[in-house]
């Protein structure tokens, strides 16, 4: 009888192959991928090179005198984007939580005026009596982004059994924009530098 030859390591093999293949696949792919991205990303450096090239071709050109009607126009669309860019800038938030808070119970808040550019508030409201107006007023000057607040008028009104007290108040807020400071003068006696 003939000896019988069993090659179990053959389908190991096989395995290992199958395998093996598959890793070297998956690799071939992520090699692809990656080098995909790469020149994609490389097309869009170069793009950039570019712009950045005709920028600076640009920059460096001599420029080219604009009218004065032009300039003119440049100045006025520069100053209305200060202004917006001034009123965007102001404490808003502040501002009506503040007179907001201060109200309470006695006084009710009618309405708020708000003027960026003077930096000022003119404040509309309605309280109890005349004590009530005044606590109200009290407290806003309290407050820190509020200066100089004053009663700008009042009146009651006779027509309701209560007498309610409507009130104005204005007052400046916000940080209002420094300035400039004369040199303080010598005192008398002291000799100059």
């Amino acid at each position: 009888m003939r000896p019988i030859e069993i090659d179990f390591g053959r389908r190991r093999r096989s395995g290992a192959r199958i395998s093996g293949a598959l890793l070297l696949a998956a690799a071939i792919a992520g090699v692809g991928a990656q080098t995909w991205a790469y020149f994609g990303l490389r097309t869009e450096a170069d793009a950039w090179q570019a712009d950045r090239r005709r920028l600076d071709r640009l920059a460096s050109a001599p420029s080219i005198k604009s009218a004065p009607e032009d300039q003119e126009r440049l100045r006025a669309e520069l100053s209305l984007s200060n202004r917006i860019i001034d009123k965007l800038d102001m404490p808003w938030d502040t501002l009506f939580a503040t007179v907001e808070a201060a109200a309470g119970e006695q006084a009710i808040l009618l309405g708020v005026e708000p003027d960026a550019e003077r930096r000022e508030v003119r404040l509309t409201g309605e309280a109890k009596d005349a004590a009530a107006m005044l606590g109200y007023l009290r407290e806003l000057r309290r407050a820190p982004v509020l200066g100089d607040a004053h009663l700008t008028d009042h009146q009651v009104n006779i027509q309701d059994p209560q007498r309610p007290v409507r009130f104005t108040i204005e007052a400046s807020w916000g940080e209002l924009p420094p300035t400039p400071k004369e040199p303080a003068a010598a005192p008398p006696g002291k000799n100059n530098p």
